[in-house]
């Protein structure tokens, strides 16, 4: 009596041990494919957007409007310097020069690709009479749209990007912007009529400038290698 008890303990032992020991097999149940695809589109893009820069009342300035052309206005002397610091001499008439300036932002899909970024530009004229040249300036900026501030957009242009050289804006093939290729960002570049020297200007334009509406045309030209 005592070994039939035995035997069936042992049995319910190795049922229990069969019941817990055994694997959970994991079944899969096929279910539908899901085509999923994303197009870039091969088009090369280059676009310019003119804005008026206005004073801000603190010496910065602010975006303002999108123009279409640059209108410097009336130039006009616009206060005195003084060409000996405190010395003796008086302050004296400043050059001709325009309160207005304007900046024009570059947006380009190169697809990664070197590129480069240039204008043509003749000397602003008014029949056989020119500006100096070297009155009329471009500045490409080095932060991106203009901003070198990080945050809201800003902050420095992309490694590969190289802006030109604060110079002149009269010239043909003027490079404002290269780049080596990979990625991209807007640019910008900000265009004066001045006699500051730390804004630019090389020339000034003298106070008994002929009268007459001098006017240019400013070509903006992006080249893909």
């Amino acid at each position: 009596m005592k070994r039939s008890m035995a035997v069936r303990h042992g049995l319910a032992v190795l049922t229990a041990a069969g019941l817990f020991a055994a694997p959970v097999m994991a079944v899969d149940i096929p279910g539908p494919s899901v085509a999923v695809s994303a197009n870039v589109s091969s088009t090369l893009t280059f676009s310019t957007t003119i804005t008026e820069l206005i004073p801000d009342g603190s010496g910065g300035t602010t975006i303002g409007p999108v123009v279409q052309t640059m209108d410097f206005g009336s130039l006009a002397s616009n206060g005195t310097f003084d060409p000996d610091g405190p010395g003796g001499v008086a302050p004296q008439p400043r050059a001709l020069n325009s309160l207005r300036a304007y900046q024009v932002f570059f947006g380009i899909n190169a697809q990664q690709r070197p590129f480069s970024i240039k204008h043509t530009a003749g000397p602003l004229q008014s029949g056989g009479n020119t500006i100096p040249n070297g009155a009329f300036i471009v500045t490409p900026l080095s932060g991106i749209g203009g901003d070198p501030t990080p945050g809201d957009g800003g902050g420095s242009l992309p490694a590969n990007i190289t802006p030109g050289t604060r110079q002149s804006a009269v010239g043909t093939n003027i490079v404002l912007f290269s780049s080596s290729g990979g990625p991209s960002a807007t640019m910008a570049a900000t265009y004066g009529v001045t006699d500051d020297p730390n804004l630019g200007a090389t020339a000034a334009i003298p106070l008994d400038q002929p009268t007459g509406n001098y006017v240019t045309t400013v070509v903006f030209t992006a080249t893909i290698i």
